[in-house]
C-alpha cells in the first residue's frame, strides 16, 4: 500500500514555496470564481446535523483559508498608541465610541468583566453560546417577561441585553482561541 501525498496547504505559494502574499490570493480568488466545479462544491449545503462530504469540505475550507489571507485583520492598537493618534483618527475614534458605550453599559448593570468581554469580542465557546441563544428564546417566549420589558422594566431590560450581548459574542474554534484572547485582552482590574 503507498501513501497518499500529503495535501498542499492553501496558504503555501507555489511561486515562492513559502507564505501565500495578499496578491496571490486574491489573485486565486478571482480564477476560483469562475472555477463552476469549484463554484458547486462551495455553494453545496450541509444541513444541520448532516456530515459535509470531503470535497465540500475542502472546498470551503479552501474558500476560507485564501479569504484570511488576502483580507487579514487589521492589527490591534495598544491604548498608548491610540492616544497619540489624531482626533480625527478612526481607531481612535472607536475606541472613544467603545468607552463612552462601556460607561453605559455600567450605568445599566453589567459588571466590568461583562464590559471587557463584550465589548472586546471575546470568543466563547459553543455550548456557552448555546446557552445564552436558549435564555434569549426562552425570554422572548414568556409573556409576562416580554410585557415588563416593553414597559420598560430595568431588570427585564438589562435581562434581554444580556442575552443578546451573549449570543452575539463569536463562537471559538478552540480553547486555544480563547486563551489567546485572554493574553491578548487582559482585563485592567
Amino acid at each position: 500500500m503507498t501513501d497518499a501525498a500529503p495535501a498542499q496547504t492553501t496558504a503555501a505559494s507555489d511561486l515562492t514555496a513559502g507564505a501565500m502574499s495578499v496578491t496571490e490570493a486574491r489573485a486565486t480568488i478571482e480564477a476560483l470564481k469562475t472555477d463552476t466545479a469549484f463554484g458547486k462544491l462551495l455553494l453545496s449545503r450541509v444541513g444541520y446535523g448532516e456530515v459535509a462530504p470531503p470535497e465540500v469540505l475542502a472546498a470551503k475550507t479552501r474558500w476560507n483559508d485564501l479569504h484570511s489571507i488576502a483580507f487579514p485583520k487589521p492589527r490591534e492598537y495598544s491604548a498608548a498608541e491610540i492616544k497619540n493618534l489624531p482626533v480625527h483618527h478612526d481607531i481612535r475614534r472607536q475606541a472613544e465610541m467603545n468607552a463612552t458605550h462601556g460607561v453605559q453599559m455600567l450605568a445599566e448593570g453589567y459588571t466590568p468583566m461583562q464590559v471587557h468581554q463584550i465589548l472586546g469580542g471575546r470568543p466563547v465557546p459553543a455550548v456557552e453560546h448555546e446557552l445564552h441563544e436558549q435564555r434569549y428564546q426562552a425570554l422572548k417566549r414568556d409573556a409576562g417577561f416580554m410585557e415588563k420589558w416593553s414597559k420598560g422594566d430595568r431588570t427585564a431590560v438589562r435581562e434581554m441585553k444580556l442575552a443578546i450581548s451573549g449570543k452575539s459574542l463569536p463562537i471559538a474554534k478552540s480553547l486555544a482561541e480563547i486563551e489567546a484572547w485572554d493574553r491578548a485582552h487582559p482585563f485592567p482590574g
